[in-house]
This record gives C-alpha cells, sequence and structure tokens, in this order.
C-alpha cells in the first residue's frame, strides 16, 4: 500500500467516525440537556429535524426538508436557534450548519452550556395537537371572573 492510500484511509476512518458514531451520540445528548428523550436523535430524519426545530423554538413544520431551497433556510434557522437557546452565538450557530458533528459535541460534553429556554413544550397556546379540556375550562374560569370583577372591555368609540 501506498502512503496516499493510507492517509485517505485514515481521512476516511476520521470521516466515519464523526458521522457515524460522534454526531448522533452528540445529538442524543444535546436532546436531554433540552429535557427530551435521547432516543429522539436515533429517529428516523424527518422526525429528528422536528425536535430540534422545537429545540430551537420554531413552529412545527419548519425542518421537514421537503423543498430543497427551503430546507437551507430551515436548517440555518434551526442552527441559530440552537445556538441562541443554548446561549451561544450566531456564528456557533453558523458553526453547527458547517461542522455539526465538532459543534454538537462542544454543545453536548461542555457541562457550563445549558439549555436556556424554559420547557419547550409548555405552549402559552395550544396548537392543534394540544387543544384539551384544561385549556377551555381555565378560559372559561378566566372569563367568567373577568365579568364579574368588571375588568371587562368597553367597546371602542369612534
Amino acid at each position: 500500500m501506498s502512503a496516499g492510500s493510507i492517509a485517505l484511509i485514515v481521512v476516511l476512518s476520521i470521516v466515519f467516525f464523526l458521522m457515524v458514531i460522534l454526531l448522533p451520540l452528540s445529538l442524543a445528548i444535546v436532546f436531554k440537556k433540552a429535557g427530551r428523550s435521547s432516543w429522539n436523535a436515533l429517529q428516523p430524519n424527518w422526525y429528528s429535524s422536528y425536535v430540534l426545530a422545537q429545540i430551537a423554538g420554531l413552529e412545527p413544520g419548519v425542518g421537514t426538508y421537503l423543498n430543497p431551497i427551503r430546507g437551507v433556510n430551515d436548517y440555518s434557522q434551526i442552527c441559530l436557534g440552537i445556538a441562541e437557546n443554548f446561549g451561544r452565538s450566531p456564528y456557533f450557530g453558523l458553526g453547527l450548519a458547517l461542522l455539526p458533528p465538532v459543534f454538537y459535541a462542544i454543545l453536548a460534553f461542555n457541562k457550563n452550556i445549558k439549555y436556556k429556554r424554559p420547557g419547550v413544550s409548555d405552549f402559552s397556546t395550544p396548537t392543534s395537537l394540544h387543544l384539551t379540556r384544561e385549556y377551555y375550562e381555565k378560559k372559561a374560569a378566566e372569563s367568567t371572573q373577568s365579568k364579574s370583577s368588571g375588568e371587562g372591555k368597553s367597546p371602542p368609540q369612534f
């Protein structure tokens, strides 16, 4: 074997290690830091990108990557949102986009980096998946309290 083929094997082995072993492991730890199940990182790409969009604080539907042009935009928004929610700069988000194994490993293995947002599942308004009876009962109780205390809105005057 020549020196060039040995160098190629070493480089490909490093790339294999980074992409196949380090990246999923780092993503699992990042998901755990964000309060999600670590197994979500091992799910198919569309589901893990959906969870990453939630961790980044973006609305559901971002990160599906169905349209290639929108996919690049969504991926960059997800990386910037994750960097922001972990207290990092936008340049760190750029690093997440360009070198994901390295920068997700930094997020995962640095003990000083904490997830800054409160729980992702704590929605102030329900989405179509979070419409519950308790929400409507709470809203009805709030509206009856505001009517009984005289805090109702006066009609607009023109």
